[in-house]
């Protein structure tokens, strides 16, 4: 997962073989969503609103 606080971004990656790819790009009042497990995910606001 890569997060840019900057964008309000967070990137979910997936392992393809030894390296890593992008998944999905969700931005704020997205989920992000796993791709590993089913149903979960995090509400992108709560990320950045976290104190």
């Amino acid at each position: 997962m890569a997060v840019e606080p900057l964008e309000d971004t967070v990137t979910v990656l997936v392992l393809e073989g030894d390296s890593y790819a992008e998944y999905a790009t969700f931005h704020r009042g997205d989920r992000a969503r796993s791709v590993c497990l089913p149903g979960l995910g995090v509400d992108v606001a709560a990320v950045f609103d976290a104190e």
